[in-house]
């Protein structure tokens, strides 16, 4: 109960600090920003119409803000936030031009042709794509379906609400065209199967299953969760871990829209040293420490983690290679909570945002993936020297300005 009570405690304290929604590209606030009613009223504003020229056709029946006079005062008063490349001024043919093209899903070249002004400050696709990220109206949540079998103890049971919330409150998983609903399902292996009539026999262990459905077009998401008795003895990282390492994943997979292109490192050491911080920040469990061995390759051939093809026993490999990433982003200047929030947000942030891979990397850490995997070659394989410091807070990490 101790336990539960440290959650709701943290809760309480950040709700007093959760700033106003500030302006976004919702302009007739029905809940989404859309190409045929927010682009169309955006950029006819900047082609100076007004009145019913405005907004015929250009807003829903849901729309909070709908009158001629509604719409134009709320871009008025907003009109600065609509300069998305940053030259000091604001056009339809480049500002209002990329903003309707970035909300029918354009990307790359077919998003920035001919609508970058010379002087603009940001002129990659990526850098627009960043810039229009920032006011988009927040998207829904994941509809989440919990199943908690009661062969888990009642304590394990109330203190896996309180991870829940904890999560949705610094982490929430976003809804996208493709990933709305994930199944959740949490049992001792005592039991044989308990949700066989719902998930069938076959799925088990820890993990994220994902099957795409042909009909609606949308990813199917089941998080398993089947403990051992082993995992839930007294001061078992593990009787917790699992959950924040799953859920992580989920984290990962609604921010970057789909994991495709992301090294098994990143994606698989974010998630452990996530779990690992959690467990150590919530449950006083000191779960990575000097003990973890990292394998030699790390240094000498670190791409041969990218794929799943290599073993990597606990995931020790892909922790040190994300520990040190965090080491050399505060060598750039990042303090060790902006250095976190990189690795945990902004990159999977903006892998979703752009079509190369390799580009996010670069553009989030401020190096090539190569140029890293040579730092890499310079390092011990000496765990003391890369961990976190015990200030280190999931809270802070998640509540951090992205470094500019």
């Amino acid at each position: 109960m101790r336990r539960t009570m440290l959650f709701v405690l943290l809760i309480a304290n950040l709700s007093a600090s959760v700033a106003k929604a500030d302006f976004t590209l919702d302009v007739d606030e029905d809940g989404e920003a859309k190409a045929l009613t927010d682009g169309l009223l955006i950029i006819r504003y900047l082609f100076g119409f007004s009145g019913d020229a405005l907004v015929n056709g250009a807003t829903t029946a849901e729309a909070q803000r709908s009158t001629p006079e509604e719409i134009q005062a709320y871009l008025e008063t907003n009109k600065e936030m609509l300069d998305i490349d940053g030259n000091g001024s604001v056009s339809a043919l480049t500002d209002g031009l990329l903003i309707i093209r970035s909300l029918f899903g354009f990307s790359g070249e077919a998003l920035t042709a001919d609508a970058i002004d010379t002087a603009a400050q940001y002129q990659t696709a990526a850098d627009i794509k960043l810039q229009i990220s920032g006011i988009l109206p927040p998207a829904p949540r994941v509809d989440f379906s919990i199943y908690l079998h009661e062969s888990m103890p009642s304590e394990w049971r109330e203190d896996f609400q309180s991870m829940w919330s904890t999560f949705e409150l610094y982490l929430p998983a976003m809804k996208s065209s493709e990933h709305q609903n994930v199944r959740v399902f949490a049992w001792l292996n005592t039991v044989n199967s308990p949700y066989k009539d719902i998930i069938g026999e076959d799925l088990g262990g820890m993990g994220i299953n994902s099957f795409w459905d042909e009909t609606s077009q949308i990813w199917d998401h089941v998080m398993v969760l089947e403990f051992w008795p082993g995992d839930l003895q007294p001061r078992n990282p593990r009787t917790y871990s699992p959950v924040a390492h799953e859920y992580f994943h989920i984290f990962q997979i609604t921010r970057a829209n789909n994991l495709s292109g992301s090294p098994r490192w990143l994606t698989e050491g974010t998630a452990t040293t996530f779990e690992s911080v959690f467990v150590q920040n919530y449950f006083d469990m000191a779960y990575l420490n000097s003990d973890w061995i990292a394998d030699q390759t790390v240094t000498n051939n670190p791409a041969i983690h990218e794929t799943y093809d290599v073993k990597d026993p606990n995931y020790a490999s892909s922790v040190f290679m994300v520990l040190v990433l965090t080491k050399e982003l505060q060598k750039l200047g990042y303090s060790e909570t902006e250095a976190f929030r990189a690795v945990f947000i902004d990159y999977w942030e903006m892998h979703g945002l752009v079509s190369d891979k390799d580009e996010a990397f670069k553009q989030v850490f401020e190096m090539t993936r190569e140029a890293f995997y040579q730092i890499l070659g310079t390092y011990d394989l000496d765990y003391g020297k890369v961990l976190p410091s015990k200030n280190l807070k999931i809270s802070d990490v998640f509540q951090a300005e992205t470094k500019k």
